[in-house]
């Protein structure tokens, strides 16, 4: 009896298995647009920042179809960033 239950799960980051995404409610995995595991390396080169305009502008160079997703976060700039 009882309401205990104990499960493992295992996350493999090696290009194998299915994608389920959040919004997949059918129990079918979804169809990938791009590999399931994309180490291929990135290089950013030097952020260049004029400092009349509002935009900094960098390049990242990847492989030809690489999946790349870019975020920024608010508050990770240190006082060497700024002045």
């Amino acid at each position: 009896g009882g309401t205990a239950v104990t499960g493992v799960g295992t996350i493999k980051d090696d290009g194998t298995g299915s994608i389920f995404t959040a919004a997949n409610t059918t129990g079918t995995p979804d169809t990938p647009t791009a590999p399931l595991d994309d180490d291929r390396p990135l290089t950013v080169n030097n952020l260049t920042v004029n400092e009349g305009s509002p935009y900094a502008v960098f390049t990242v160079t990847g492989a030809t179809d690489q999946f790349v997703k870019l975020t920024t976060a608010n508050g990770t700039a240190g006082s060497a960033d700024y002045g």
